[in-house]
């Protein structure tokens, strides 16, 4: 299903996944652990913020001032080497773009400054990154974000509308609805997805309270089992928001997508086991410049179309691509 503004670039066509990579599971881990390609050289900036943090920016070398940049954002604690991303750079770069990924507060290389951590409402610092010397030199700015990433990207869209400093975005398996995303994570069918990225949550956690960043009245955090749980003891006060319903409501990009008035390419699949199909928007109400393409099968950031275990092929980056192209002309 394709809904809101009809998309008229050279992309490839609907997704179908690959023959030996079907199912959502297959297609979620696959793309998370076959192999992405070599690892590209990055250039690390530290970028100031205005509450006295500071996030980290890894540029793609060269760095090409001339060129399109290309704002990559990770989902929840991914970095510049998660797979999904390797492979956004690597396209990017060889397609006259200029990339750079934008960490969350201590998903860099570094911990951040202040005792805080990062949420997926977090739009203020992309719109500081996005008024950064390095980022507004360039000609024209674009922005991908994956997962958490396209919920800050997206929430980012609908508050700043015709004002905001992107030519265009595109957003992949975002959560919609963070409370139907954070409950089909504590399901039993998704305990892998759970207990791993809660595990890196905690670690972050357990760091940041041993090295006196954080302090030790969070440590109840680390008994948590469940996503609710930790956003309940953890992420919701310490960002100041009353409890996990608070957060969810206030931060879901599904509310902030009728003020979006730049060009955006949106794309999710029905089995993405990291959220239920009643999340993802309906075909009514979308404003004009949202492109919203819907699959029934892709997984979680997956769309794995075609090569073999040894090198798989990727629709995603095709077709990201080929919709930014077709709205930020080069030159």
């Amino acid at each position: 299903m394709t809904a809101g503004n009809t998309l008229r670039d050279r992309g490839p066509g609907p997704f179908l996944p690959a023959s030996w990579l079907r199912g959502a599971h297959a297609q979620t881990i696959g793309a998370a652990l076959l192999p992405s390609g070599p690892a590209l050289p990055l250039e690390r900036e530290i970028v100031e913020l205005p509450d006295g943090d500071f996030v980290e920016a890894h540029w793609g070398l060269p760095r090409r001032p001339e060129a399109r940049l290309m704002i990559i954002l990770p989902g929840l604690e991914g970095a510049s080497d998660s797979a999904c991303v390797r492979r956004l750079l690597a396209a990017a770069t060889g397609s006259h773009w200029q990339a750079v990924v934008l960490h969350a507060r201590g998903c860099g290389d570094l911990p951040n400054r202040l005792p805080r951590g990062y949420h997926a409402g977090e739009s203020g610092d992309l719109a500081a990154f996005l008024r950064w010397p390095s980022v507004a030199s360039h000609p024209a700015v674009a922005a991908v974000g994956y997962s958490l990433g396209g919920n800050i990207l997206a929430k980012h869209l609908g508050e700043t509308g015709p004002h905001s400093p992107l030519a265009a975005a595109a957003g992949v398996s975002v959560p919609y609805d963070l409370a139907d995303a954070a409950d089909a994570m504590d399901r039993r069918a998704a305990w892998l997805y759970r207990n791993r990225l809660l595990g890196r949550m905690k670690t972050r956690l357990r760091q940041g309270i041993r090295s006196g960043r954080l302090p030790s009245r969070w440590r109840g955090a680390l008994r948590s089992r469940t996503f609710r749980s930790f956003d309940d003891r953890f992420t919701a006060p310490c960002h100041g928001f009353a409890d996990a319903s608070d957060y969810y409501q206030r931060c879901s990009a599904g509310k902030f997508l009728d003020g979006i008035r730049r060009p955006t390419l949106l794309v999710h699949a029905r089995d993405d086991p990291f959220m239920t199909p009643d999340c993802i928007p309906g075909p009514v109400g979308l404003p004009p410049e949202v492109s919203l393409q819907v699959f029934d099968r892709g997984g979680h950031l997956g769309f794995i179309h075609g090569g073999t275990p040894v090198r798989p092929e990727s629709w995603l980056e095709a077709r990201v691509l080929a919709f930014l192209d077709s709205v930020v002309p080069q030159g």
